[in-house]
């Protein structure tokens, strides 16, 4: 990662005073000897379409660099989609319904 002491103090310093921006993240990932080399191989394409893409795909994702946090924006607009359903499933719930 090309990590000297330096920049490591660095990160270090801004992670200390709540910038998370610079925090290396990091995977962890097992391949079991069950694995198919059908499904290795799509790891590795996926790891190599990610290496390719992420400048791209980074668009997709809200970053709170004080925290760390990365959320996709599908996400509010999902909560917001499910906030709906349950409107609408509660309007039509009847006391005979609601009762069980």
């Amino acid at each position: 990662m090309n990590v000297d002491p330096e920049f490591s103090k660095e990160i270090t310093d801004m992670i200390s005073s709540g910038d998370c921006s610079t925090k290396p993240g990091w995977i962890r990932m097992s391949i079991h000897p069950t694995h198919t080399d059908e499904e290795i191989e799509y790891l590795c394409d996926s790891i190599e379409a990610l290496a390719k893409n992420f400048r791209t795909w980074s668009a997709d994702y809200d970053v709170d660099y004080v925290h760390g946090h990365i959320r996709h924006r599908s996400n509010d607009q999902m909560e917001g989609m499910m906030q709906e359903v349950d409107h609408i499933l509660s309007l039509e719930q009847t006391p005979e319904t609601a009762t069980g």
